[in-house]
């Protein structure tokens, strides 16, 4: 459906999964996403690239999950999307590391987990050299998020 369907129908509908997956919700919600991310990217593999700012983040904070299947279905999409973290970040820190940032200011300890998390995957496979223009915003948000 999402090979043929409107663009615009598919950028709504994948934001709103990843509205779900963010929201206070369970786990049948957070798997559902994922199950539905991974029958999106099996059939139209393109999309990640057209819908990297919405689908990217997600992905790689859900990574972080703490139920162990979610967190292996988004493993999967991402490894099967992105690759490796080096090649998933490279070219996109301006992007990933906001939202990482963003994930430890919520009220929500999974979303915090997964922020730090994140965080450490990026600044563990990136170039230092890429990474100082983000350091301080990163640190301060990883300091503030400390009870």
């Amino acid at each position: 459906v999402a090979r043929v369907a409107d663009p615009s129908a598919v950028k709504d509908y994948c934001k709103l999964l990843a509205r779900m997956y963010r929201d206070p919700g369970d786990d049948k919600s957070r798997m559902t996403v994922g199950t539905a991310l991974r029958e999106l990217l099996q059939r139209a593999p393109d999309l990640l690239s057209s819908l990297r700012k919405t689908l990217l983040p997600l992905l790689l904070l859900a990574r972080h999950d703490d139920d162990e299947d979610i967190a292996e279905v988004f493993q999967e999409l991402w490894s099967e999307n992105a690759g490796t973290v080096q090649n998933g970040v490279v070219g996109h820190l301006d992007l990933l590391i906001p939202e990482c940032v963003a994930a430890l200011g919520d009220s929500s300890w999974l979303r915090k987990r997964q922020g730090a998390l994140s965080l450490g995957d990026i600044f563990g496979a990136a170039e230092p050299s890429t990474l100082v223009p983000h350091a301080a915003d990163a640190a301060q948000a990883l300091a503030d998020a400390l009870p």
